[in-house]
């Protein structure tokens, strides 16, 4: 009798133990959902900026494209901040379904990274360096083909003027020496030009963008628009969008309104020097970017927006 009372009691204990381990495994657990959704709502908050930030440095610097304006360099550096929180973001919000993407999935991330990386390389380089150098050189020498041409004449005239006196000076040296001799020869007094006349090449921009080994000043401006716009994100992100629809990210609609826009804007860079659909489209994905960080952040307000329109059909 006494040992099953002592069963019994035992039973209790453990019963016990096993509820309160239970109780604090589920407050644990609530804590956890607790703290994963403040991180993906902190994530899509960085994500939101980002894309915010980019969309609104493209549109100055396309609606804008003075190299040496202020809004120019202000554009490109909110397009250079703007994508680093975007890949700020990104890693966050690949931290926390990095067991759902897979091993494909993150090769998808790192294209995304690596595009990131070259936008803000060559944004950086081409569109505060090279392009604002040329366009404040060519700018103090407009004409700096005649400017040479015009160097090189007072130059020639300075030496061929020079040599002349010398050899004339010279000349009379020797006939005052000879003379008093006897001499009946007199010194020769003719002088040749020592810099014969030369006509210096006509020298634009290309050649001289050629002869320091860089490309004409087309394709850098080429180039810069496409760093700007967000080109060498779009392929990152069209593979980003279906390996996070993949695995689960909600909601699906801005996912799939970030798949539509990095191929609208990778077909779009042949676009970019129309005065509408260049900025439009390249806007379109640093915004379907930002409604992606805007969606997780706040997905209340999509579910509060779909019970408002059942009660209002019903």
């Amino acid at each position: 009798m006494a040992k099953t009372s002592r069963i019994a009691a035992t039973r209790d204990v453990l019963a016990r133990i096993i509820q309160r381990l239970q109780t604090l495994f589920e407050s644990i657990e609530i804590f956890l959902k607790k703290v994963s959704q403040i991180l993906l709502r902190g994530t899509g908050i960085i994500i939101c900026i980002g894309g915010l930030s980019a969309t609104t440095g493209w549109l100055l610097a396309s609606l804008n494209p003075d190299l040496l304006g202020p809004t120019w360099s202000l554009g490109v550096w909110l397009v250079i901040a703007g994508v680093f929180a975007l890949v700020v973001g990104i890693l966050a919000l690949t931290s926390q379904y990095l067991l759902r993407i897979g091993m494909i999935g993150q090769y998808g991330i790192l294209f995304f990274l690596l595009g990131a990386m070259v936008l803000m390389a060559g944004a950086f380089a081409v569109n505060l360096f090279i392009l604002p150098w040329m366009a404040k050189l060519f700018t103090q020498f407009p004409n700096l083909g005649s400017i040479l041409q015009s160097g090189f004449n007072t130059v020639q005239n300075g030496v061929n003027s020079t040599t002349s006196t010398v050899v004339n000076t010279g000349s009379d040296v020797c006939n005052k020496i000879s003379n008093p001799f006897g001499g009946n020869n007199s010194c020769s007094t003719n002088s040749t030009p020592t810099v014969p006349s030369q006509k210096v090449p006509s020298l634009g921009v290309d050649d001289l963008l050629t002869k320091i080994g860089l490309p004409s000043i087309g394709t850098l401006g080429t180039l810069g628009l496409l760093f700007l716009s967000g080109a060498p994100l779009a392929p990152g992100c069209l593979i980003m969008g279906i390996v996070f629809l993949v695995a689960g990210v909600r909601p699906r609609s801005a996912l799939l309104l970030l798949i539509a826009a990095a191929f609208l804007n990778l077909g779009g860079q042949f676009l970019l020097h129309l005065a509408f659909l260049g900025p439009l489209l390249g806007a379109l994905l640093f915004l379907s970017l930002a409604w992606l960080g805007f969606s997780l952040w706040s997905p209340w307000k999509f579910s509060l927006f779909s019970r408002v329109i059942k009660s209002a059909n019903a």
